[in-house]
Parts: structure tokens; C-alpha cells; sequence
């Protein structure tokens, strides 16, 4: 569903921006696709065959950006979608690379750290001859490590001998490698908080929902609790996932993952393992706030509802910025490009400009905050794309 919930968008964006649709089609096909298989023989004599794909898209904005994805199960239609949504939010937040999404189809818990550095070195041993090599960043996705990136990055430097360029996703130093969650989450709750904001609200005493589960819930609910949140609520199926402490565990109301769309809350975090939010779901929703951390988790139809019934949504469009402008700031910084004030404060500012931005042009043109970004994002692509006369 991935690949119809991006073509919407971009339907809707063309429409606005009176694009052909057959121009947005063109850009959204990418520059390049590699699918491989690498053989490889375990520690302990197995021997499988890896899946691997990389999906290039819109050259026209630079090096390519986005995340690697270490699973079996991805399939190439969401490789494909999430490799332009990066350019989407590239775009949107004015950083001016294309975007990319890869595959490597392991389970990174199921292998010690010697078997992916080894899985690692065939990658970009198999990729070091395309033309695309070493012009693109590679950033965690679909559950990867902070450590696991900083393996690869290690065996791209051995395979270059030398760093160039666009080796710039090396792994962010803003205070350590550790602490790149630490920054990301601060930075995610942010934007929730600049959400409320507008509304004249605060975290304090609020009832949170998490949809789902994924690699960051357990920090974002510690982080949070501290603002003074007054339950988390979670499914009985999810529960036991969450690893917090115990103070934030005594906040915890559990109910059964049917319950969990229409009960009472405050504030609705969908996230990774989170099923789709259909348009029968999107009515029975009971809370003010919705934040799309899951990429295209919520579907077009239920977004309209969403939309109509004037609940406050924060789109993956601007999860997905947030990301993606970290590693930017930290390039600067490493460029000497960026050398004064913190990358937050720098990314901070960024974040609400474009965010009130994209509110003040979705009241003028009567769309909703996901259609207003998607189409501001569609808008700068073009606008580029003509100065550079592609």
C-alpha cells in the first residue's frame, strides 16, 4: 500500500502545482535499481543467499540520502516509495540531496558482529563498481543499529582507502555515536510539543497512545514521562516489549488492541509495528493529536477523516525530516560549513519555520497538512529541476 499512499499525494501535489502527472510519474520511477543475491557462508557452516537492493531517486538534487534497511521482508514497492519519500522530505526541509532507500535481507539480531562486517565488505564490494558508489549517505532504518551503521561505514572507508566527498553519513558526532537517538527522540518530541503548542497545550498531564512498537518507543516514553505524562497507553499484545523502568511502567494502562483506536487519549503515536490506519479506524479515533512515525501508515482516505474531523496530525514527512536533518547539520559541521550554534538549536529553528509554513499555506489553499507538505516538497523539486533545465 505503500506505493498507492505516495502516489496520492503526489497526484494531489501535481494538481495543486498544475504538474503533469506523467512528469511526477517520471520523476518518481528513479535513476537506478540494483538487486543482488550474496552467497555467504555463516560461522557455522550454513550457507544462504542475501537478498540486497538499492533504490535510487531524483539525481537532480545531489548525493543520494536515506536509510538501510537490514530485513528479509521488505518488499521492492516499499523500498521504492521510501527512497522518494526521502527526496520529499529532502526537499521539504531544503537539503539539497536525492534520495535513496536499501536492503540488505538479514535479521541484524539473528548475526554476530563478524558475520555483518563480512556481509557488509560483499555489499560494497558488489556495489564499489556502479556509478552510484560513494554518492550516497546511508542512514539507520527498519530497525538498524546506530552500531550496525557504524560497521558498514567502516568497511566503505576501507574499500575508498581514502574518504571523498560524499562519504558524509559517517556516523553523527554531535556528542557520540550513543547519544544519536538521544538527539533524534529530543528532537521528535519537539515537534510534538510545537504541535501542542499551537494549540495552547503542554505534555503535562497527557494520555499517550502508542500504536505499535518500534526500536525507539522505549526512549521516546522515558523522555516524555519526564514532561509529566499522566498514562501510557499500550496494548496487552505490546506491552511486554516496552523495556522501561519501573516508574514509567506505573503509568502504563493496558487494553486490548481493539480498544485501542477509540479509547480516550491525547495524544495517538503510530508506530512501526502498528497496522494501518484504514478510514474505519480514522473514525473511531479518540484523541486531539496523531503522530505518523510509522511512513505511510495512515491511508489516504483515513488521512481525509482525520483531516475533516480537525484532529492535529504531524505527517511522516516531517518524522522523516527530522532524520534526515540531523545527519545534514552534522555534514555542515564537518564540512566547516556550519560552525557556529548547536545542530539542535540550527534544527529547532528549521523544524517550526517549515512547519508554520506548511500550516498557513494549507489554511490559504484549504488542504490538509500532509497534502500541504507533500505538495510544498513536490513544488521545490520542480522548481529546482527547471533551474537546472533536466
Amino acid at each position: 500500500m505503500k506505493k498507492e499512499n505516495l502516489d496520492f499525494y503526489l497526484k494531489v501535489g501535481a494538481k495543486n502545482l498544475n504538474i503533469s502527472e506523467k512528469l511526477v510519474e517520471f520523476l518518481e520511477k528513479g535513476d537506478a535499481h540494483l538487486g543482488f543475491f550474496i552467497p555467504f557462508e555463516r560461522k557455522k557452516g550454513e550457507l544462504v543467499r542475501i537478498p540486497c537492493e538499492f533504490f535510487y531517486a531524483s539525481r537532480v538534487r545531489g548525493p543520494y540520502f536515506g536509510e538501510l534497511h537490514l530485513k528479509e521482508d521488505v518488499d521492492a514497492d516499499s523500498l521504492h516509495s521510501l527512497a522518494f519519500l526521502n527526496v520529499l522530505a529532502n526537499a521539504f526541509f531544503d537539503i539539497p540531496f536525492g534520495g535513496m532507500c536499501s536492503k540488505i535481507g538479514i535479521n541484524e539480531d539473528d548475526y554476530t558482529v563478524w558475520e555483518k562486517r563480512n556481509i557488509f565488505k560483499e555489499v560494497i564490494g558488489k556495489i564499489s563498481g556502479t556509478q552510484e558508489f560513494g554518492n550516497f549517505v546511508l542512514v539507520p532504518g527498519g530497525g538498524v543499529s546506530v552500531e550496525t551503521v557504524a560497521i558498514i561505514y567502516d568497511e566503505f572507508l576501507k574499500k575508498v582507502q581514502t574518504p571523498f566527498e560524499y562519504i558524509v553519513g559517517k556516523p553523527p558526532e554531535i556528542h557520540g555515536i550513543a547519544d544519536f537517538a538521544d538527539v533524534f527522540l529530543e528532537l521528535i518530541i519537539f515537534a510534538i510539543e510545537t504541535m501542542l503548542e499551537d494549540t495552547g497545550e503542554s505534555l503535562r498531564g497527557k494520555r499517550i497512545t502508542f500504536y505499535g512498537f518500534d526500536r525507539y518507543s522505549d526512549f521516546i516514553m522515558e523522555k516524555i514521562y519526564t514532561r509529566g505524562i499522566k498514562n501510557f497507553i499500550v496494548s496487552f499484545e505490546d506491552a511486554s516489549f516496552f523495556k522501561v523502568p519501573d516508574e514509567v511502567k506505573s503509568r502504563f494502562l493496558t487494553i486490548s488492541e481493539e480498544e485501542l483506536v477509540s479509547y480516550e487519549t491525547d495524544i495517538f503515536i503510530v508506530s512501526e509495528t502498528a497496522k494501518e490506519i484504514t478510514k474505519e479506524k480514522a473514525n473511531f479515533l479518540n484523541s486531539n493529536h496523531v503522530i505518523e512515525l510509522k511512513s505511510f501508515s495512515i491511508l489516504p482516505e483515513a488521512e481525509e477523516i482525520i483531516s475533516r474531523r480537525n484532529l492535529n496530525l504531524m505527517p511522516d514527512i516531517f518524522i522523516k525530516g527530522i532524520l534526515n536533518l540531523i545527519y545534514f547539520e552534522e555534514y555542515l559541521k564537518g564540512k566547516n560549513r556550519c560552525k557556529t550554534g548547536d545542530i539542535m538549536v540550527e534544527i529547532k529553528k528549521k523544524f517550526i519555520n517549515v512547519y508554520r509554513d506548511a500550516l498557513g499555506i494549507g489554511i490559504a489553499k484549504n488542504l490538509s497538512i500532509k497534502k500541504t507538505a507533500y505538495m510544498m516538497a513536490l513544488g521545490k523539486i520542480m522548481k529546482l529541476i527547471s533551474v537546472k533545465g533536466v
